[in-house]
């Protein structure tokens, strides 16, 4: 039996899956009664981040819409259990099983989506945030509960995380073109789940000029396109590459996921996997060049899941993979010897 046939059974999936969460649990969960960030100065958005928790209710809504998802939940979190940061661990353990289920349901292969949970925990970025009430991962995990319903039998039903995601981080609305060319390119028919997220997109961008250009808008402002620069955005398509300062090991598995998922590319959903890495990439110039934003390396955590992702399809297509390197190399070097060989020819002529 090929590797790429191989496969595990339910119950040996979910023991496995069990056993990553509470070894990956068992190292974040002191992070609970641990101060996020300490001193004088170096707290900023830590600081402003638990004063306005400490006063926040539910009708602040008008007041601050890009944070009210985030606010309410880690209210939530601290009314039920004393501490906010509870719900952001709930909520990074949700995007684990996420990762596993979208993947195991890409490729048919539930080592794969295994392979990809493990692989997402060894990220910097996944364990620096998975605490986190300054930067918590709510509006990813909603994000990623779109993709996956998404690829279900009710895939309409998608649009009701992935709105919530939007006042969770107003960035999410950028993704939207990404997972439309994504449900597009995992082959299945859904037509009609399309037309309705660009509906949807259509009445969110009227929303948003008006909310920009008649009055005040929403207080604490939520997405400003308020210029055009290329310059900006020419620097975006290369300079995101920092944000993996401290997180080299996923930059270079991005760099492989991306060389695995070309050479696979006629495998079922290995296209759609990629578009969405490179659709979700893509957003960081564009809010250089468009936007009074910058991004910081939490906001690549989407990017992260679906490298993560990609790699349960190098698990799921290894000998296929090694294969087409193989003969890429091979063409490589008989390219080479024949250059060598005209040139000596092309020598002893002269």
């Amino acid at each position: 039996m090929q590797l790429s046939e191989f496969d595990i059974s339910v119950k040996t999936a979910s023991i496995s899956f069990l056993i990553i969460i509470v070894v990956w649990a068992s190292f974040s969960f002191e992070e609970l009664f641990t101060p996020e960030c300490e001193g004088i100065g170096a707290c900023f958005d830590y600081d402003r981040r638990m004063a306005r928790l400490a006063v926040w209710d539910i009708q602040w809504y008008s007041e601050d819409a890009r944070h009210f998802v985030h606010f309410f939940l880690l209210k939530i979190s601290d009314l039920v259990f004393g501490n906010p940061k509870v719900l952001p661990l709930v909520s990074s353990g949700f995007i684990l099983f996420l990762t596993f289920l979208i993947t195991t349901n890409l490729t048919k292969n539930r080592l794969a989506g295994l392979a990809s949970s493990l692989v997402l925990t060894g990220s910097y970025i996944f364990y620096n945030y998975d605490t986190s009430v300054t930067y918590p991962s709510f509006w990813t995990a909603f994000f990623l509960f779109a993709v996956y319903l998404s690829l279900g039998s009710h895939p309409k039903s998608s649009i009701i995380p992935f709105i919530i995601a939007i006042p969770a981080k107003a960035v999410v609305a950028l993704y939207l073109p990404a997972l439309l060319l994504f449900m597009g390119l995992t082959g299945l028919q859904r037509k009609s789940t399309i037309l309705l997220y660009c509906i949807a997109g259509g009445v969110g961008a009227c929303a948003l000029v008006l909310s920009n250009t008649i009055g005040d808008g929403l207080k604490g402002g939520f997405l400003l396109f308020d210029r055009v620069d290329p310059l900006a955005f020419a620097v975006g398509l290369w300079d995101w590459t920092k944000l993996f300062n401290d997180d080299v090991i996923t930059f270079y598995l991005l760099i492989f996921v991306i060389a695995v998922l070309i050479a696979i590319r006629k495998k079922p959903n290995a296209m759609a996997v990629l578009a969405m890495i490179i659709g979700l990439i893509m957003v960081h110039p564009v809010l250089l060049g468009f936007t009074g934003y910058d991004s910081w390396d939490y906001r690549f955590l989407p990017v992260v899941c679906f490298v993560s992702i990609g790699f349960g399809f190098f698990v799921k297509y290894y000998p296929e993979v090694i294969e087409k390197f193989k003969t890429l190399g091979k063409s490589a070097k008989s390219s080479s010897s024949y250059h060598v060989d005209d040139e000596q020819s092309k020598a002893n002529s002269i």
